[in-house]
């Protein structure tokens, strides 16, 4: 039950317009969460009694996590939240019964256990002048303050939520106790009721039977003490818990407690989620009931407009781990959440979320060292304006009073300092609406090739569409491709052909919902297309056309000069012969279309051949080339005697290779009329170059024996040259020269050479040479001395090269039997330069 000085008084404020509502106690309303029902948006609730329309709630889950539970270090490591710390803002419509419906689509999906629903008042203005307080966790519901104020909420007392939240693990004397000094109570989970460790604190996690006692954290709870008298560790939230401390027994034989309490966990992906903080575990206890582990700081929610602090506070702070007189202390708890948004604040602001500190452990002037109990984490402050918040960690606990040890914390630690962030907006969905297809749209016909878009206007909120289009009498779903696309949102765009053709409808379900509405059908028919074929017949210089329509369509020809017609059939007279390009297009709605037609107006046809040449030497090569005037369509060459034989085309390459005369004929046409012309080739025998060298000394005589030919071209090798028939020259020097004849007719010309030597009628033409040839004259051998490595020649009294050769022995013998007898002339190269020796053989 709610406490009975909820509302005080109300103060009416004239100089704002606005009534302040005075509060104080518990104002808030709880309830467990059972069911929802997202295709009506409500939830149902243990017990409606408390609630009432326009009653602001927040619905949050506040346990579910899946921690490791190896013997490990990791104990308590959180593996999935499973949606704990989700929440979600709403306003409740109506009730019937215990089920709620909601202003606001839920945004969440919530489980039937570990869920809660906090009621509060939506107040125009409020001013806290007596302590707010929630509900105690009770392990189900409670814990939370919620308040939402349009306007100014004024802090004169507190809000207060610490020690409301996780519950400290319960302090637990164990009577039966085996201790020794050989006792390893190591293990990170007991079962309930095992002397060797003592209660787990509270966390997201809920704790088993099998596994509530042992030093191994609880989710964010922090780990009882294990045997022997070892401190709890402490709650935590977003930062760790402390670790408990050791008991140090100072005889060597009793039973130390060396496994304290492990600090809370830190809860991951913890971004905009609420939690409590964790309970901190208990201290290893046999002899009192006082060590139990400080309950975790609650959760605060406060939507304003303006926040007035007035001297009171807010606080979610976690409590303090009881203090211990010869057993181990408890940890503290972690501090809570608080989440304020406002548009402004006044005054100093004073917001704690600390952690509770651990418990002490007095020895009592004893020979004992107990173990004291870590500090709780400090909590999480959210907002969205500027507080300075106290966020520290609780303390840890000392053990005093010993005989055996000084003050000391036996190893337990502090917990870590809570965070302070940025929130500016609370998680709510948006308006619910009652699913409903409002507007499907109308039977349409559209163009083939064109897209469409069939867009429906749908009511509510997580919806789901399907389209879905007649197919033999059944409604089958629309598949995404290429022809359509959206087929799962309101808007279906088609690609319109005759795949797409047919009737429509769309299916929507919404969340949570079995029954699926279906819209009114919708016709998607193609727009037959019109075609075209123009045409046109043509009479002088006049065309007739026609458009040959299949349906009618607006057209426009083009006919050049921007001169154009609107009718179907029009008449139209061109200037002269030529080539006219006509645009003819159409549009029939379904867009326009080009089409081109070409009109040629001929002129008289005369045929006409031209030729790189028509007569040369054999073989003749000749380029051809129509020089038809009119307009030519069709044409035919003609080459009797000529490679190739006939061609089409207009520059054909043909080759005559043999000697006489032919005729190449041109036939061309365009359909209308023809004309052909003939032209004589001729070809001719190319010249037949030919000569005889007669050589007397460094004079030759050339016997021009050449036929086929007119003109003649010397070159006698020495830079000199001759256009004489048969001449005779004379060389300057000694030597081996190139004779070249260049015969030529009309129509081409032949070269060819001889190559011949000149000399001297002398025995020696270069007295200085220093190679020796004897005998001479001979017989048949020749012997040559001091040529070695030389290169040597032998030429006849006519100039022509008879033999050569390089000499490789300082004297070498030459046998030249069947050298005729007569005068020679033995060339060789020495120095760089060539000597010649006039030789015989008889």
């Amino acid at each position: 039950m709610k406490n009975a000085y909820l509302l005080i008084f109300v103060l009416l404020c004239g100089a704002t317009g606005w009534s302040q509502t005075h509060i104080g106690g518990q104002l808030n309303h709880y309830a467990s969460f059972i069911s929802q029902d997202d295709c009506r948006n409500t939830i149902t609730v243990d017990n409606a009694i408390d609630f009432t329309p326009g009653m602001g709630i927040f619905v949050i889950q506040m346990t579910g996590a899946n921690i490791n539970l190896s013997n490990t270090d990791s104990f308590g490591d959180m593996t999935d939240l499973n949606g704990t710390g989700q929440y979600e803002y709403n306003r409740i419509v109506a009730i019937q019964g215990n089920d709620l419906t909601l202003e606001l689509a839920l945004v969440h999906t919530y489980p039937g256990t570990g869920t809660q629903v906090v009621g509060f008042p939506i107040l125009a203005a409020a001013n806290v002048t007596s302590p707010l307080v929630p509900q105690a966790w009770n392990g189900i519901t409670g814990g939370v303050i919620a308040l939402e104020v349009t306007n100014t909420l004024t802090i004169t007392a507190d809000i207060e939520a610490s020690g409301s939240g996780f519950r400290g693990g319960q302090a637990v004397a164990i009577t039966d106790n085996n201790c020794s000094f050989l006792t390893a109570a190591n293990n990170y989970a007991y079962e309930q009721g095992n002397w060797r460790g003592a209660p787990k604190g509270e966390g997201i996690a809920l704790t088993t039977v099998s596994r509530a006692f042992g030093r191994g954290a609880q989710a964010n709870g922090g780990g009882g003490g294990n045997d022997h008298n070892s401190g709890g560790g402490g709650g935590s939230l977003l930062t760790t818990g402390g670790q408990g401390g050791q008991n140090n027994e100072p005889g060597a034989f009793n039973c130390d407690g060396n496994f304290p309490g492990r600090g809370g966990k830190v809860v991951f992906n913890a971004n905009n989620r609420l939690f409590m903080g964790g309970g901190g575990g208990a201290g290893h206890s046999n002899n009192t009931l006082t060590m139990h582990g400080g309950n975790g700081g609650g959760i605060i929610l406060l939507k304003v407009g303006t926040i007035e602090f007035a001297g009171g506070r807010i606080r979610a702070n976690g409590t303090a781990g009881g203090n211990a007189a010869g057993d181990g202390a408890g940890g503290g708890g972690a501090g809570g959440m608080i989440v304020l948004l406002t548009n402004s604040s006044s005054g100093v602001p004073q917001l704690e979320a600390i952690g509770g500190a651990g418990g002490t452990a007095n020895n009592s002037n004893q020979n004992r060292c107990f173990g004291p109990g870590g500090g709780g984490s400090g909590g999480v402050v959210w907002s969205n304006t500027l507080l300075a918040p106290a966020v520290g960690g609780g303390i840890a606990g000392t053990s005093i009073n010993s005989q055996s040890c000084p003050v000391s914390t036996n190893g337990a630690t502090a917990g870590s300092a809570g965070l302070v962030g940025t929130l500016t907006n609370l998680q709510a969905g948006s308006p619910y609406q009652v699913p409903a297809i409002l507007n499907i749209p109308n039977d349409t016909l559209v163009c083939p090739g064109e897209q469409l878009l069939l867009v429906a206007v749908t009511s509510g909120t997580g919806l789901a569409y399907r389209w879905q289009r007649l197919v033999l009498g059944s409604w089958l779903n629309v598949p995404e491709d290429a022809n359509a696309s959206g087929t799962q949102t309101p808007e279906l765009l088609l690609r319109a052909n005759a795949q797409t053709a047919g009737t429509y409808r769309l299916a929507v379900t919404a969340s949570g919902c079995s029954t699926e509405l279906v819209s009114t059908s919708v016709q998607v028919d193609l727009l037959l297309a019109a075609t075209a074929n123009p045409a046109f017949i043509l009479n002088g210089n006049t065309a007739t056309f026609s458009a040959n329509l299949s349906s009618p369509a607006d057209v426009l020809w083009h006919f050049g000069n921007a001169q154009t017609s609107t009718i179907p059939n029009p008449i139209f007279t061109f200037p002269g012969a030529g080539s006219y390009p006509v645009s003819f297009s159409f549009n029939d709605g379904c867009g326009e279309q080009v089409l081109t037609l070409l009109v040629t107006i001929t002129e008289p046809l005369q045929a006409g051949i031209g030729a790189s040449s028509l007569a040369g030497c054999a073989p003749l090569v000749i380029r051809f080339q129509d020089e038809s005037v009119g307009n030519v369509t069709l044409r035919t060459w003609s080459f009797p005697g000529g490679s190739p034989a006939s061609s089409t085309e207009a520059t054909p390459l043909v080759t005559y290779p043999d000697i006489g005369t032919y005729t190449a004929t041109l036939r061309v046409g365009n359909g209308g009329a023809n004309s052909a012309i003939n032209t004589q080739v001729s070809v001719f025998p190319p010249p037949i170059p030919n000569f005889a060298v007669t050589t007397d000394a460094l004079t030759i005589s050339l016997s021009n024996t050449s036929t086929n030919a007119t003109s003649f071209l010397w070159n006698f090798g020495d830079g000199n040259s001759s256009s004489l028939e048969s001449p005779v020259h004379t060389y300057d020097n000694p030597g081996v020269y190139e004779v070249t004849l260049n015969a030529s007719n009309e129509y081409c010309g032949v070269a060819v050479g001889q190559t011949i030597g000149v000399f001297t009628n002398s025995n020696t033409t270069n007295p200085t040479k220093s190679w020796r040839v004897y005998p001479n004259p001979f017989w048949q051998t020749l012997t040559i001395e001091h040529g070695q490595g030389n290169r040597y020649v032998l030429y006849n009294s006519y100039g022509q090269q008879l033999l050569t050769g390089r000499i490789i022995q300082p004297r070498q013998v030459f046998t030249w039997p069947d050298l005729p007898a007569g005068v020679y002339f033995l060339g060789m190269e020495q120095g760089g330069q060539s000597h010649w020796q006039k030789i015989v053989k008889f």
